[in-house]
């Protein structure tokens, strides 16, 4: 019976089972036999002869149709897990350090996890095995594309045992929930010796969609100037980290094909390029290359922008690449942009032109497409929004540090209005139960103060200064 906490237990039931031994001077003869649905059929035949303080083994070992599925309930992470072992061959060595010559097989065997991203069936492998070495050949699926195995296995030193494996593929099914769905054909070679694996080789992604999640309007990044505390319990080392590290190296070369979309943040296009990557040991994954935005189209405040270039390029840490972006609108013999620099976490924005103009000009152009002195219905608010977004890119994490410096809690930064009345709102709690909300006309010289005072949950004051001056005290109830 196996078992674990909160699954169910597995009975392991069987229809035969037998043990034959006979133990003398010429040593110990024993046979054992098993017939089970779930352990299949195993016979062995085991001789244990006498040799100075050692004693020689000898026998036969036929194991069919056991089944893999009897240690799903060990692996609760595991969802799907499948297959049928086969083995065959001969005893030999000694008791102290037994040999196993023959074949091992494992057929029609499949796994799944919310963790791989590859669903893996029709797995097929073979294991020549020659006392201390193997020789290994499979293949598998995933999705519609074929993968295949080769490696070898030495333990003839217990202390330095080494498995080397060669993996290739043909578009692959591999899925990163929710951002990506890709096929891969990879080429690698994986060594691994006790606590150590490397990979190396390369990854060719010929087809795949990758899709970047929204976040909220209100989601800001996190200010560099944030300090994480921890709690003394988290500061504890994890036993099993500390005694059994396993040192991961990598050298892998990431080719992008033709047919690889992306789309997400108003933007969509066909990624391009390819990135080498780098892992040491006791360092930070690395990344050296390009990865490009091809045949790119940017949709923001109802218009359609070119990404004309469109480049993260890396040289170090995978999370720092240096951005290279121009999204323009073309009207007519104008050309106007905005060009994006810098890293993802301190990004740098800067309108510009072809010919040069004023930078009011140059975002109605992006906007409305004519400059800002022709008046015209429409565009007024994405104006606004585009002029605030853009004035704020990167002032958030500012505006936020000021606004600590003096006592002001739940900064925001918001715009209201279209056209001539459009504001630029700034607004905040100077204590739990006041409110103060400042506005300035963003093409008009008006300006704005809201404070409100909370009496209790439901009755509030507030007074307004600006075109119109008003006091008026709030009551408030839920229906």
């Amino acid at each position: 019976m196996l078992s674990q906490d909160g699954e169910a237990a597995l009975e392991l039931g069987y229809q035969t089972f037998g043990v034959q031994a006979r133990l003398d001077a010429e040593g110990l003869v024993s046979r054992l036999n098993l017939e089970s649905d779930a352990l299949g059929r195993a016979e062995v035949a085991l001789r244990a002869e006498p040799d100075g303080e050692r004693y020689r083994l000898g026998g036969d070992v036929s194991l069919d149709g056991l089944q893999v599925a009897i240690v799903r309930p060990l692996l609760p992470d595991i969802q799907r897990l499948e297959g049928v072992i086969d083995a065959n061959g001969r005893l030999g060595g000694t008791l102290d350090e037994p040999r196993f010559t023959g074949e091992i097989r494992l057929q029609d065997g499949a796994v799944a996890a919310p963790e791989l991203p590859m669903q893996l069936d029709g797995i097929a492998v073979a294991a020549q095995i020659d006392g201390t070495r193997a020789e290994l050949e499979g293949q598998f699926r995933s999705g519609r594309g074929e993968g295949r195995l080769s490696g070898n296995a030495d333990w003839a030193d217990l202390a330095d045992w080494r498995v080397n494996v060669e993996l290739q593929g043909e578009r692959l099914e591999a899925v990163y929930q929710p951002i990506a769905s890709l096929e891969v054909s990879p080429d690698l070679a994986v060594a691994i010796r006790p606590r150590a694996v490397r990979v190396t080789g390369r990854v060719n992604v010929p087809r795949g969609n990758v899709t970047l999640q929204d976040l909220p309007s209100q989601a800001v990044p996190v200010s560099r100037d944030v300090v994480i505390v921890r709690r003394p319990e988290d500061d504890e080392p994890d036993t099993d980290e500390v005694d059994s590290p396993w040192r991961i190296t990598a050298d892998i070369q990431v080719v992008l094909g033709r047919n690889v979309q992306l789309s997400g943040f108003g933007v969509r296009g066909r990624l391009a390029g390819s990135l080498r990557l780098r892992q040491e040991a006791d360092g930070v994954p690395e990344g050296f290359g390009e990865i490009r935005v091809e045949d790119g189209r940017y949709e923001a405040y109802g218009q359609r922008l070119t990404i004309r270039e469109g480049r993260l390029i890396f040289a170090g840490p995978v999370t720092e690449p240096e951005l290279s972006i121009e999204a323009v609108r073309v009207v007519e013999t104008v050309t106007a942009g905005i060009r994006v620099a810098g890293q993802p976490e301190d990004p740098r924005a800067e309108l510009f032109s072809e010919p040069a103009m004023p930078q009011e000009d140059i975002l109605s152009y992006i906007i409305r497409g004519r400059p800002l002195a022709e008046a015209g219905p429409g565009g007024g608010a994405a104006l606004t929004q585009a002029a605030l977004a853009l004035g704020a890119l990167g002032g958030q994490e500012l505006a936020g540090g000021v606004a600590e410096q003096l006592g002001v809690e739940d900064l925001a930064l918001d715009v209201e209005g279209e056209g001539d009345e459009a504001q630029f709102l700034v607004s905040g709690y100077l204590a739990p139960n006041l409110f103060l909300r400042y506005g300035v006309g963003v093409f008009e010289p008006v300006q704005q103060l809201t404070i409100r005072y909370h009496l209790s949950p439901r009755v509030y004051v507030e007074a307004l200064r600006g075109v119109e001056n008003a006091l008026d005290l709030f009551f408030t109830r839920e229906f």
